[in-house]
């Protein structure tokens, strides 16, 4: 699984500087090729599902205490 990091995509409400750093998390359904992954999203997206894999983070599960 993996975080989408939001620099390339647009969003609807005014507050930029609080909206979340990272989407997700997702998972990865194939690599296409060196550089990039799909991805699978959700239908409330609206956008493509292929990215560069420098735009995708590691996401690693809390531990429970």
């Amino acid at each position: 699984m993996v975080w989408l990091l939001h620099y390339h995509i647009t969003i609807t409400h005014l507050r930029v500087k609080l909206d979340y750093k990272n989407r997700g998390p997702h998972y990865i359904i194939e690599r296409v090729n060196q550089v990039a992954s799909r991805l699978e999203l959700s239908s409330q997206f609206g956008i493509q599902n292929v990215f560069l894999t420098r735009l995708l983070k590691c996401y690693y599960r809390p531990c429970a205490t």
